[in-house]
């Protein structure tokens, strides 16, 4: 009952909050309140779907993959089951199976396979699969652990678990009547999830908590379809796109699993995406401080916390994508016909970012550094609060001025050519947060004008 209660309030502070909002100043002259860029979408009057597009067939190929070991595995249809190196190598191993496998959950000592027909497979050493007695021999939708208990999910509508490697099960929650499309976990809670936007959540697995986000969320969000479930940490993303138009893709992500919000993608590559094209995102991996993306096409999407700044990269040879996994230096990208590579990170890293970010980020704690030289600052003024080293300083001060490596920097000069070389020269200083803001002509709020020759 809080639960519900904290949802049709958060619900009517939204709806308050939309209705009272007003335009923001073209060019503001003063700094904002520290208020993060919006990520969500204006409200629409709908009612929730009754009806959904036919179920889309399993395409023959990899359908999911996680970190696993000293690289990646990698599941797909017809049982297979792959182990994946960082260099890009494939070893196929014994699934014991020719089942269609959906799903792999790892937390690092665990790895957790399910698939059609009730499969469910469980390793602890990072190459032999056994399998473990399932609670039905219907498809499973997902599996994986929590707080010692492993919890699965059925595409027939019940969430089991057991405690004894699956030698007993107890059915939480009693068949549903809808068709379940993914179970997973975060830190804390366990979700399931429809395509009908149902919502099944627990913190013990005794206590449930079901909602319907179109019904809840109606009037604020468009109608949606999910079609996929990715945990965070803390956080759980669903995926999907607006039913009216499947062409739109949709992110939405929780903290606390009551309160719902959408990670809006305003412009790709700089420009609005088409509604006219198809863009389905499949998967999320999260690098550093930036998600990766899978998506249909062979596209692979760098979606920093700029909205405005996401970038879509094409793999040759690459039909849809159906899963991504990162670890600190690679990049595992798969899709169907079984296509799987491995990328470098860096490649992928969307480097710049936005003044409306960039503000943000510096309330934030982010630093933003001036590379130009100190005439520079006194002729054409300096962002308020910006830390100066002249881009040829970089190498030597910065580590004395900013020690913590994983601090967010934000370098920019007059152009932007100085600020990327600042950029890179902090990379290799093990930086992992940088980015480029390019000019101070890309800055549109106050500049200040006092520098002088003893200006830090």
């Amino acid at each position: 009952m809080k639960h519900a209660v904290l949802f049709r309030l958060a619900a009517l502070v939204m709806a308050l909050a939309l209705l009272c909002g007003c335009a923001p100043a073209e060019t503001p002259t003063e700094t904002p309140e520290t208020t993060a860029p919006t990520e969500t979408t204006a409200p629409t009057e709908t009612t929730p779907a009754t009806t959904l597009p036919p179920e889309e067939a399993v395409k023959p190929g990899y359908t999911d993959a996680a970190i696993w070991g000293d690289g990646f595995l990698a599941v797909g249809t017809g049982g297979r089951l792959d182990q994946i190196g960082l260099d890009g190598s494939v070893t196929t191993l014994d699934a014991g199976t020719e089942a269609d496998l959906a799903s792999v959950w790892t937390d690092g000592t665990l790895c957790v396979v399910s698939g059609a027909n009730g499969t469910l497979l469980i390793s602890g050493d990072g190459t032999g699969f056994a399998p473990v007695p399932a609670p039905a021999q219907t498809d499973l939708v997902g599996a994986a652990v929590l707080d010692g208990a492993l919890y699965v999910g059925t595409k027939d509508g019940h969430v089991y678990r057991t405690q004894d490697q699956g030698a007993s099960w107890e059915d939480l929650l009693p068949r549903q009547p809808v068709s379940l499309l993914a179970l997973t976990v975060n830190d804390s809670h366990v979700l399931a999830i429809s395509r009908q936007t149902d919502v099944f959540v627990s913190e013990d697995g005794d206590d449930w908590l079901a909602q319907n986000f179109n019904e809840l969320y109606e009037g604020l969000y468009p109608v949606y379809v999910f079609t996929g479930l990715v945990p965070a940490g803390s956080t759980f993303f669903v995926l999907g796109y607006h039913a009216d138009n499947p062409n739109i893709p949709v992110l939405m992500y929780t903290e606390e699993t009551e309160v719902w919000m959408e990670k809006a993608l305003a412009q790709i590559n700089g420009a609005y995406p088409d509604p006219d094209v198809m863009l389905r995102i499949n998967d999320l991996a999260f690098s550093i401080d930036q998600i990766l993306g899978a998506a249909d096409g062979g596209q692979v999407l760098t979606i920093p916390d700029c909205m405005n700044c996401n970038q879509s990269r094409s793999l040759p040879g690459a039909g849809d994508l159906t899963a991504v996994a990162v670890t600190q230096d690679k990049v595992l990208v798969v899709g169907e016909d079984f296509f799987c590579q491995v990328i470098d990170a860096q490649e992928l890293r969307q480097e710049r970012i936005q003044a409306e970010q960039a503000q943000y980020d510096q309330q934030n704690g982010a630093i933003i550094v001036d590379v130009r030289e100190q005439q520079e600052l006194i002729d054409e003024g300096y962002i308020p609060g910006a830390l100066h080293i002249p881009v040829g300083e970089i190498a030597e001060r910065l580590p004395e001025l900013v020690p913590d490596t994983g601090t967010e920097l934000i370098f920019y000069c007059k152009a932007g050519v100085r600020a990327q070389s600042a950029m890179e020269t902090a990379m290799e200083l093990g930086y992992t947060r940088v980015y480029n803001l390019g000019g101070l002509s890309d800055w549109p709020y106050e500049v200040a004008h006092d520098a002088t020759e003893d200006t830090p």
